[in-house]
């Protein structure tokens, strides 16, 4: 994970120093323990070391999605512990579970969550993509695989200024890449009522 974040790091530095100069310093691990235990459940090892590398950032632009904004750890638990996203309940909407954690989100009702418990007969740690509450799946076995998606393709210039956000240019619908990555995701929710 330490080498995926390095080359993060450094592609971000190259490449977006607005948005570099916007993260957030890392946390500690007594900060990390506090959070898990309001949280309450246990934080993959991924996911502490992203945020000890950087506490989300000050303002929207997580690479490659422009409009994206990646949460301080304080920031999500605000989220999770009020209900609420984007001005909606989360406990009206359907399948929205209690114990996800926002961490990226466009600020329009599509949401990256962390998934401490592994709804769907998943894994604890794998990411949820929550899209305006009518198409959701898990999108990441975990942190790392969405980490070395977004490295990956920022490398190999997939995303740049040029780019049509259309759905064939998202590296999540490129099955090759995918396959590489993140073998079996996407997967859509299984039902395990």
């Amino acid at each position: 994970m330490n080498e995926l974040l390095n080359r993060f790091d450094v592609w971000l530095a190259a490449n977006l120093l607005d948005y570099y100069a916007s993260l957030q310093p890392g946390v500690t691990d007594a900060e990390l323990d506090a959070f898990e235990t309001k949280l309450g459940h246990p934080l993959t090892d991924d996911f502490r070391a992203l945020y000890k590398w950087h506490n989300g950032s000050l303002e929207s632009g997580f690479p490659p999605l422009p409009w994206y904004y990646w949460l301080p750890l304080q920031e999500s638990l605000r989220y999770q512990s009020s209900g609420t996203v984007d001005g909606f309940e989360t406990n009206t909407w359907l399948e929205w579970h209690p114990d996800w954690l926002l961490i990226d989100s466009d600020g329009s009702g599509s949401h990256l969550l962390y998934d401490p418990v592994g709804v769907w007969g998943g894994q604890a740690g794998q990411l949820i993509q929550w899209v305006h509450a009518d198409a959701n799946y898990v999108k990441h076995s975990g942190i790392r695989a969405w980490i070395a998606v977004l490295v990956e393709t920022l490398e190999a210039a997939i995303w740049n200024d040029e780019a049509e956000l259309e759905a064939d240019i998202f590296p999540w619908m490129n099955q090759e890449l995918m396959a590489r990555l993140d073998p079996g995701y996407p997967k859509d929710p299984i039902e395990t009522d």
